[in-house]
């Protein structure tokens, strides 16, 4: 929803009439409506559900703050949760908000996001967590982790799998490699895994009964690398119980295995920002990108941003 002065809406119109159709580009108009927003004769609103006795709002995509994510304090739950009872991985991490300093541009802070930008604000702080939806094979933005505190009502965004399949590739390849380490135990079975880098997920994984006892051997597999112990995969019934769960484990050990903690960090910032609608965007920040090539990977990508969003308030 809009809320508009008169201004702001003959504003809008003059906009509409002169960049209509393809001429204005998304950052000519991300540009108008951050101009509106600070003189406060448009205000762009994403309402959520909301829990009438305790209402909380945020802005986004504005040059005063900028949400930001932290994983080094990340222990109970563990950041990847890959559990039994379920067909889904937890991607979990503590999300805060902070003040920019003066002169500081939110469209070009991601760069230097984890540096000092600025100071975080009071109570902004939530455990939240990024989630596989089994329904659509995408991840899904909560604002609640397991047995924690429910800070939302509704979702707060979600990803498709290209989406994801993309924005992990591009930032770090290096727990996808570990993952084809995975999969080259069944390169001549009749699991057909593929090991690209790019869809390193299992969509495409044909699973029928003469190679689901493979394709459970190859979940167990995944279990053993992100918890270090054996599966209890009984629970889990046909075919596509046991894709779904592949599929997100994958996804789990594709963050999981990277063992610098910066560049994990990283990827799930850029899966956070997507989610929140902050921008598509991947790769590393040039102090990323340095300890990255100290991996034998390559010094990665450098940040790159497909779509970045517009100033909001998001209420919820």
């Amino acid at each position: 929803m809009w809320i508009m002065t008169q201004k702001g809406a003959m504003n809008m119109a003059r906009f509409n009439k002169k960049f209509g159709g393809s001429k204005a580009s998304l950052p000519a108009l991300n540009a108008f409506l951050l101009n509106k927003y600070e003189d406060k004769s448009i205000i762009p609103i994403s309402l959520k559900k909301v829990n009438p006795t305790s209402v909380h709002y945020v802005v986004m995509n504005s040059n005063d703050y900028v949400e930001r994510i932290r994983i080094n304090d990340q222990k109970n739950p563990p950041i990847i949760e890959f559990t039994k009872g379920n067909r889904d991985v937890k991607i979990n991490f503590i999300l805060e908000t902070v003040k920019l300093r003066k002169g500081l541009k939110a469209e070009r802070i991601q760069s230097g996001l984890f540096s000092g930008i600025g100071e975080v604000v009071s109570g902004s702080i939530k455990e939240v967590k990024i989630k596989f939806k089994t329904s659509t094979r995408g991840l899904e933005l909560e604002y609640q982790q397991t047995g924690g505190k429910k800070y939302a009502e509704a979702k707060q965004g979600a990803l498709g799998k290209e989406e994801y399949n993309k924005i992990i590739s591009q930032t770090s390849k290096e727990g996808i490699e570990s993952l084809n380490i995975l999969k080259e135990k069944y390169d001549d079975g009749s699991l057909k895994l593929d090991k690209g880098t790019s869809n390193f997920t299992s969509h495409g994984l044909k699973i029928d009964k003469d190679n689901l006892n493979i394709a459970k051997l190859y979940l167990d597999d995944i279990w053993q690398s992100i918890n270090n112990d054996f599966a209890d995969l009984s629970y889990l019934g046909g075919g596509d119980a046991i894709k779904d769960k592949i599929i997100a484990g994958e996804i789990g050990i594709s963050i999981n295995s990277i063992n610098n903690q910066s560049i994990k960090r990283r990827i799930i910032q850029n899966l956070y920002n997507a989610c929140a609608s902050v921008g598509i965007m991947s790769g590393l920040s040039p102090e990323e990108k340095m300890i990255q090539k100290q991996t034998g990977l390559g010094s990665g990508n450098k940040i790159k941003a497909d779509f970045i969003g517009g100033v909001h308030v998001k209420v919820y």
